[in-house]
């Protein structure tokens, strides 16, 4: 019940918390005591204020009501009650609503914007919120979000179970140095049903995490994972921990193609490395070496280049000094290799080879240009062409770099053949396109057969006499790989029965692209956020919870969790404060002790680098080394 105060309220109000509006007073919903009747009657007063959207600022009292017979409840302290309205506003001794506190992580994790960016559209809006206060306020909004999740964890189970059951898809991401970020998604859903934070992407801190999540959702139908060593320890494990249910154990496609390509090209790219980077440093050195020469009059230079553009069936340059221009962009030409890429990394894109095959032909365009232009050889600018000449021609006749290269095009020409086989670009996955799980199901019939045919030859190729030594390395290679994981690439349809007795065909992905996606956007979103491309530092502080927050795009989710809709979340972490579930406690002390079980990895935590650096540590170490040693 929320009422008027007085006029000498207010004044007290006024003098003694310097606080200032309409002030108002909360009692309790119910006034008389739940064991015996009796009236209640005011033990203590708090003064306060409570900013919120709904009600704006309220400044005022709330009471704490006592039962006068001193009767006790059943945990045997005496029978009190506090404005469930109030409780409902904030969390006790908090000044922000809960209504605040979700537009804050709304604003921070979904709409991705930084502290300072959220505090103007606050002042501006008249809600005078510190950027301390809005960092504190969203990270509760992340603690809430995670309880709640947790505490429908069973509600998901239900909802998987009667659609017949779930695969789960597994996976970690980190930086250089920023510890791992460990995500567990459920398939066909695809929603995250458990994210912590990790040392290391290591098997001792996975398992617990996997485990507490089957012993939650139920055991499940399919584990998908990448090739590590530390994954498929994990899937193992669970399987043996239910002898009698059938998992079916998933080797993602495109880390078996990324895996296999790393091993396949690798020697070969990282010898191409060793010739190409002479050819680097020099181009670079030339095009330093090009900024004192150009022509002070920009416009100038801008016609030279653009009438030499212009007339593509002439290559005769007119050698002042604003041509020294056009050999600084040939030179810069070279450099800029990777747009002849599909902007994808090693191994689906070789950016050595790249580089290798643009030094070949500048050095064939440099020298069609400097024989068009025998009559200026006195000129700088044909002593620069001249030089971009020798620099790249010299890779160009690298007898050993081109015998490098040959290796590498036939093995890369056999691992682009792979690539096609199994129907993957890159991380697209083109079953996508398909509309139906029938489409789907002869899809994946498809890329087996496609598949077989192709690991068919390859055999065929290691047992010819007329096969090139490097296809034969190339293959054999392959070959290893399959024998080792073959049993896994296979078997994604999935009959499965519901709970009224349904069976229909699911088909699970071939890929880990899920999680890669997930992380992806994570990244993408960190650096919207913190507006910082390195993410060491953001990813190391970055709370596991915020991977929740991609589950309130989800429509089936918002349903099953937040009743529908966003604007429910205040309502919802109110009761959470306020009137738990009984087994939420114990539901959340499980799910948080799950990471509690780490692996000591070696890794500084962030806890102990803290304490190893401060100025106490340093003293302490130094008086040690000046009297006893």
């Amino acid at each position: 019940m929320i009422s008027k105060v007085g006029d000498a309220a207010q004044r007290l109000l006024e003098s003694r918390l310097k606080l200032s509006g309409v002030p108002v007073r909360i009692d309790a919903d119910e006034s008389h005591c739940a064991v015996c009747g009796a009236a209640m009657t005011v033990q203590k007063t708090s003064f306060g204020a409570i900013v919120t959207n709904e009600y704006g600022t309220l400044n005022g009292w709330w009471p704490t009501m006592v039962c006068p017979n001193r009767c006790k409840a059943e945990d045997g302290r005496i029978f009190t009650k506090r404005a469930e309205t109030r409780d409902g506003l904030a969390m006790k001794n908090h000044r922000f609503g809960y209504d605040l506190e979700v537009e804050v992580g709304i604003c921070r994790y979904l709409k991705h914007m930084q502290v300072d960016e959220i505090h103007e559209r606050f002042k501006a809006e008249g809600k005078a919120m510190s950027p301390s206060s809005i960092s504190r306020y969203s990270r509760h909004f992340l603690d809430h979000l995670e309880k709640l999740h947790v505490a429908h964890l069973p509600d998901i189970a239900h909802k998987m179970a009667a659609e017949g059951g779930y695969y789960m898809l597994f996976d970690s991401t980190c930086e250089a140095g920023s510890g791992s970020l460990f995500t567990v998604l459920a398939g066909w859903r695809n929603w995250v049903v458990g994210s912590w934070r990790q040392s290391t992407e290591n098997a001792n801190e996975m398992l617990p995490h996997v485990e507490y999540l089957v012993k939650t959702l139920g055991v499940p139908l399919a584990i998908m994972k990448d090739l590590s060593n530390q994954g498929q320890y994990v899937a193992e494990e669970i399987i043996k921990a239910h002898p009698g249910a059938e998992i079916r154990i998933f080797a993602c496609h495109f880390h078996f193609v990324q895996d296999i390509g790393k091993d396949v090209l690798h020697g070969d790219h990282n010898d191409l490395k060793s010739y190409i980077g002479d050819t680097k440093k020099e181009l670079a050195r030339l095009i330093r070496d090009t900024r004192e020469k150009v022509t002070d009059d920009p416009e100038s230079v801008a016609r030279t280049v653009e009438n030499w553009l212009s007339n593509p069936d002439s290559i005769v340059l007119t050698m002042n000094s604003d041509s020294v221009a056009l050999i600084r962009y040939l030179s810069q030409w070279v450099l800029d290799c990777s747009q002849d890429g599909n902007d994808g990394r090693f191994p689906f894109e070789l950016p050595h080879l790249l580089f290798y095959d643009r030094a070949v032909r500048m050095s064939a365009i440099s020298n069609a240009i400097i024989n068009a232009n025998k009559n200026n050889e006195h000129a700088t600018a044909y002593s620069l062409l001249l030089r971009l000449n020798n620099i790249t021609t010299v890779l160009a006749k690298n007898r050993h770099a081109k015998k490098i290269v040959d290796a590498l095009r036939s093995k890369n020409g056999l691992f682009a053949r792979l690539r096609a086989a199994l129907h993957l670009e890159k991380k697209v996955v083109i079953e996508d396109a398909c509309n139906s799980v029938d489409e789907r199901i002869e899809f994946q019939k498809k890329v087996k057969n496609d598949f077989d045919d192709y690991i068919s030859e390859l055999r065929g190729m290691l047992l010819s006499n007329k096969t090139d030594v490097n296809v034969k390395i190339a293959a054999s290679i392959i070959i290893k790989h399959v024998d080792k994981y073959n049993d896994e690439l296979w078997g994604h349809d999935i009959l499965v029965s519901d709970l009224a007795g349904n069976t229909s065909m699911r088909v699970a992905e071939r890929t880990n692209i899920l999680c890669e996606k997930f992380f992806s956007v994570i990244k993408s979103n960190e650096r919207r956020r913190s507006g910082r491309k390195n993410l060491l530092w953001d990813l190391t502080i970055r709370p596991a919870a915020t991977s929740l927050v991609e589950n309130l795009k989800d429509e089936g989710y918002l349903n099953l969790v937040c009743g529908g809709s966003l604007n429910n979340l205040p309502s919802l972490f109110a009761e959470l404060e306020n009137n738990p579930p009984p087994s939420l406690e114990e539901q959340y002390a499980d799910y948080r002790k799950s990471a509690d079980k780490v692996f000591d990895s070696g890794r500084l935590p962030r806890s102990d680098v803290k304490i190893i650096r401060s100025n106490a540590f340093k003293t302490k170490v130094g008086v040690i080394e000046s009297n006893f040693i």
